[in-house]
This record gives C-alpha cells, structure tokens and sequence, in this order.
C-alpha cells in the first residue's frame, strides 16, 4: 500500500473517532466548537468542497445532504444535496434530515410529517407514506397512512421502483428496528438483509422483499456472515440460519 500524508492546516480531522471516505470523498470540519462547519476532502488531502456547511452527511449514491442557508420564503438554514464537484443539485428547502440516497431515490418529510420519496432532481415521485425507508436492490419497506382505507393499515409493507405493494408483513406488526436504542436512521442491510422488530418485542431477520428468515434473539450488530447478539446471559454470533456458531466464554478467575 501507498502511504498518503495529509497537510491539515485548513481543516480538522478527528483522529480518535475518524470519517470515513464515501464516493471518494471524506467530510471534514473545521474544529470550532461552538461554529462548526463541515466540508469534504479527496483522498488526496485535498479540501475538494469548502468547509463551510452547518451540517453535512456523508455521499451516497452520489449526492450529499447538506444543511445550509435556503432561498426559500421561510428563509433559515434548510437541507439541499450536492453532487460531489459541490455543485448544488436540489436546492436547500427541506426542514427535517433527509435520507441519504439509495438506488436513485431518497426520503424526505414534508410539513404534515408524512414521507415522500424523491429522484435526484428533486422532484416527488410518490404517493405520501406514514413512513418510508431507503431502496435495497430494488425493493424498500414503507407505513402506510391510516387514512389510505388499506386492509391491516398497521402492517409493513414493501414495495418496488414503481412505487407498487409486493408484500405485507401482517404477522405481529413489524416495524423499525432500533440498533443500540437509537432509531437507526436509514435501515442497515447486509447484502439483502435486514433486521425488524415486532409490537411485542420480538426480531427477526427479514429479505429486502419483507420475507421473514429467521428468529433472532437480542440482535446487536450484523455483516455480511454473522449476526452479533448479547443478552443477560451470552454474548456471541450466529448465522444467518439462526444457529449458533461462536460462543463468548467467561474465565473462571
């Protein structure tokens, strides 16, 4: 491997807890406490975009949300993306956090709280979801508006690309799954892999289609191969068929 040296003079890298690179690029602050602003280095170490937003996540699929200062009517600092020259490519009009992109689209809040997805020129391509969540090889997980007059309007349901039901999870309720108490903000895949929770507390690993796999008792972190999970009494990793593959042993002294 090639060792790259970085001048940091311009910018601040936090060596303890570091960013890591997405499309290229690594976002970057400027150290201030108190007037944080963030931008974007190459891997080159060169500042690429300036530091000079309030808020930025990282790229994905091409595009980055940034929280900057909006031309809207409200005025106040608002969400837009740029594209990785820094070109802004959806003006900054959105008042709550965005999703990063996925497969084309993303999601967004609207001001009666209900979800919408929108293609990267920003535009609404959508009917308005109680909740939505990002696109995984072809496929994403959305809550229906109780109000809609769908059968089992609580249920998860998937849809495709065209925006169409191909799966309802009526079984228990699923929602969401919360990694390490923290509503964890776009779903975590693995491969086509993810992890749901049902209304009594049950989690269970399902398929990017909303089809059930497995049981899994206290999830806690998962790859492409393995699912870590702990409880009160072990700590270990399983497969993805639900067995028990590597065991956590306490020493006797």
């Amino acid at each position: 491997p090639k060792l790259v040296t970085w001048d940091t003079s311009s910018f601040f890298l936090e060596l303890n807890s570091p960013n890591t690179f997405h499309d290229g690029l690594m976002k970057i602050t400027n150290g201030e406490k108190y007037k944080t602003k963030y931008g974007f280095m190459n891997k080159q170490g060169v500042v690429v975009i300036p530091v000079e937003y309030s808020n930025v996540q990282d790229f994905s699929d091409g595009l980055a949300a940034v929280y900057v200062e909006s031309k809207t009517a409200t005025g106040g600092e608002k969400w837009g993306f740029i594209d990785t020259s820094g070109k802004m490519v959806i003006e900054p009009k959105f008042s709550k956090e965005p999703f990063p992109f996925s497969e084309g689209y993303t999601v967004v809040k609207k001001a009666d709280d209900t979800e919408v997805y929108i293609d990267k020129t920003g535009t609404v391509v959508s009917p308005s979801y109680r909740k939505a969540r990002q696109f995984c090889l072809g496929y994403a997980y959305v809550d229906f508006l109780r109000s809609d007059g769908v059968e089992d309007p609580f249920a998860l349901r998937t849809i495709d690309r065209n925006f169409n039901v191909v799966n309802v999870l009526k079984e228990n309720r699923f929602k969401y799954y919360k990694f390490s108490d923290v509503a964890f903000f776009p779903l975590k895949y693995s491969g086509n892999r993810t992890i749901l929770e049902n209304e009594t507390g049950g989690t269970y690993l399902f398929d990017n289609k909303g089809n059930k796999l497995c049981y899994i008792e206290a999830p806690f972190y998962f790859d492409k191969k393995y699912i870590y999970y702990r409880n009160n009494k072990i700590k270990g990793y399983m497969d993805y068929e639900g067995v028990l593959q590597i065991i956590f042993v306490k020493e006797e002294f």
